[in-house]
């Protein structure tokens, strides 16, 4: 990477060098396999001090809860999270060859550009002109931070 690469994921972000600004991100699932999160957490830093974050329940289904996890791990139970929001685990690989996309999977920037090929297409179907406005639409919400 060369030393006049420069990626900001924030408006107000300074240059990377000179800043110690990321965001630390974990799941928690009711069981062994990343398809049952149950809840995620997000924590912005800018210059190493934390200045936001985000905690959000999601809805496995029911039989994915493994009692040993709520009593000794997340303490959380299905009653904790049933209204909370679906995380419908579709596959990149499944929306790329439902939308006609040809890309290399398991490649982070395939991937990340197949996922902003599929925000395009969704955004053209439902005719918004944003992101926040194809987030309201979906009935779908998310914080910055």
């Amino acid at each position: 990477m060369s030393d006049s690469f420069q990626l900001s994921l924030f408006d107000d972000e300074p240059e990377p060098s000179k800043s110690l600004d990321y965001i630390a991100i974990d799941f928690e699932t009711a069981n062994q396999y990343g398809s049952s999160a149950i809840s995620v957490g997000l924590v912005r830093y800018i210059n190493g001090k934390e200045t936001d974050n985000i905690y959000e329940r999601i809805c496995p289904p029911t039989d994915y809860f493994v009692q040993e996890w709520i009593d000794k791990v997340h303490h959380l139970t299905y009653a904790d999270v049933k209204d909370s929001p679906k995380f419908e685990k579709h596959a990149l690989t499944f929306l790329g060859q439902k939308f006609g996309i040809e890309y290399l999977a398991h490649d982070a920037l395939e991937d990340s550009r197949t996922c902003g090929l599929i925000v395009n297409l969704a955004a053209q179907k439902t005719g918004c002109r944003s992101v926040d406005e194809l987030l309201k639409k979906s009935g779908l919400k998310l914080d910055r931070i």
